[in-house]
């Protein structure tokens, strides 16, 4: 159905009338639009903490358009939206609504001051169409809370955008009108020669587009919502619950908020490596120095933070890069942060974290293993250490946290290095001086051979080359890896078999 107001002036004065023709419910009149209260705007006085890009809020202008609707002068054409939840409310940028067209003979808008007029009866006062945002009074227009200018001209119809005349804040969870107002001043029409008859008049009517689809565009934030009506002011408020205005408002989420941390975890995987989890995306240049950080355990200064980055696929996650892995047996991690005089982490909106010790939910795995090899006789944590030059080359040194063992012979060791550079090294003390057996060196998930034939340099060492080409790098400093020795299987016996207990038929003997 073809929705059209307009006025139409012809012939005598006492001829002027209105056509109306709408198909709508009559909703309120005019005397309570006088009696309405006025409501509180608010309005900033500057602009946020900084710069962030324009979002759409609401918008369907993504919905198939339905047909136009016509409205002329002295007439008001509403849209109702609903703004989301945010408490600080949001900064209103621009309104965006389409249009059908603008019918001969009408000048196009005019970016300046709106005005259109018959571009062949430019004597007349122009009239001057009044768009603005209204507050929601019992669900039709109330006091208005900013005008609106356009940016561009409307020519031949299409998406035109308007902007508040002032600095303008929407509050949360409230009902506003975009409301269209059609006015124009007198005289409306010319009657240049006294005849009680007019010369001319102006005509002037807007198409604005609608649609039936009462959908949002999926980019609208949650919360945010277009009422399934439209409402149209001709000396009451009426409303139309078949089609819809289309618009787009559009702006800036207004946030007073500082982020705070939601959870702090070291994960199984990534035992190096410390993800602090804010409840709001941070500003991904505001990475602080490591110096801000500071881990402990038990009480006691942990690994000290070596990089702070801030994760571009999920910017709520902040990764803390440890010097030294952690391992399941620290319970008691916690990590602060001190925020610094410069470049101090902070939202989009520049809002500072503050201040903060946060328990750390510490998944890293057990070192050593809590599943070692079978027939270990030896197990430790080995922390891989940074190059230093020894045996007369640059190797890694890494540190143990179990250097001595007694096998089941009684002999007693002591492990005097592990190190890796240009291959995989081990040196040991026994004492006594044990036999040669060929053990397997299993480093995390790999295991390399350490043949029997390897010779003593002394009385009580041995020097043992597990496997060329063996090299921890820069990536390596601080992990933790779990080490054993482990007796070769299927080795030769050694020494002579002796056989206890007495022979009885049908008995087993032991060897």
């Amino acid at each position: 159905m073809q929705h059209q107001v307009w006025t139409e002036f012809s012939g005598k004065k006492s001829r002027d009338r209105a056509l109306l023709s709408f198909g709508a419910k009559k909703a309120t009149n005019a005397s309570f639009l006088a009696s309405r209260l006025a409501l509180t705007v608010l309005l900033l006085a500057a602009s946020p903490a900084s710069a962030q890009s324009t979002t759409t809020f609401v918008s369907n202008l993504g919905q198939t358009s339905t047909y136009g609707v016509e409205y002329s002068d002295d007439a008001m054409f509403a849209q109702e939206f609903t703004t989301g939840p945010n408490e600080s409310g949001y900064k209103l940028s621009e309104v965006v609504i389409e249009f059908n067209s603008v019918a001969n003979p009408v000048r196009p808008f005019d970016p300046i001051n709106l005005a259109i007029v018959d571009v062949d009866k430019n004597s007349l006062p122009p009239a001057t169409p009044d768009f603005g945002i209204y507050e929601s009074v019992q669900g039709d227009p109330g006091e208005k809370v900013v005008g609106l200018a356009t940016v561009n001209k409307v020519e031949a119809g299409g998406e035109v955008t308007f902007t508040p005349n002032v600095a303008t804040t929407l509050k949360p969870s409230t009902q506003y009108f975009v409301v269209m107002k059609m006015m124009r001043p007198d005289p409306k029409c010319v009657d240049s020669d006294n005849d009680n008859n007019n010369d001319y008049c102006i005509d002037i009517y807007i198409n604005v587009k609608v649609t039936e689809s009462s959908n949002e565009d999926k980019d609208s934030l949650p919360g945010w919502s277009i009422a399934d009506k439209h409402s149209y002011f001709i000396g009451d408020w009426s409303t139309n619950s078949t089609s819809f205005m289309k618009i787009a408002i559009k702006g800036t989420i207004i946030d007073i908020i500082a982020p705070t941390v939601s959870r702090a975890e070291v994960t199984e995987a990534k035992p190096k490596e410390l993800v602090v989890t804010f409840d709001e995306a941070l500003d991904t240049e505001s990475a602080p120095a490591p110096t801000s950080f500071t881990v402990e355990i038990d009480g006691n200064p942990g690994p000290q933070v070596s990089s702070v980055t801030i994760d571009g696929g999920d910017t709520t996650k902040l990764k803390l890069g440890l010097a030294m892995a952690l391992d399941e047996s620290q319970t008691s991690v916690t990590l602060d942060y001190e925020k610094p005089g410069t470049k101090p982490l902070q939202d989009k909106a520049r809002n500072e974290v503050g201040n903060f010790n946060q328990p750390v939910v510490n998944n890293a795995p057990a070192c050593p293993s809590s599943n070692p090899p079978a027939d270990a006789f030896w197990t430790a944590c080995l922390t891989v250490g940074t190059d230093q030059s020894q045996y007369g080359y640059t190797t890694s040194v890494g540190s143990l946290s179990t250097k001595t063992f007694v096998r089941d012979d009684g002999t007693s060791y002591r492990i005097d290095g592990l190190t890796a550079g240009g291959g995989l090294y081990l040196s040991f003390t026994a004492d006594p001086r044990p036999a040669s057996e060929a053990w397997i060196l299993q480093v995390g998930s790999r295991r390399y051979w350490i043949d029997a034939k390897d010779t003593y340099d002394t009385s009580e060492h041995t020097y043992s080359w597990a496997r060329p080409g063996f090299n921890w790098d820069d990536a390596n400093v601080g992990d933790k890896v779990s080490v054993s020795l482990v007796r070769e299987p299927n080795q030769d016996a050694t020494g002579k078999p002796s056989i206890t207990g007495t022979a009885v038929v049908g008995e087993v003997l032991t060897a």
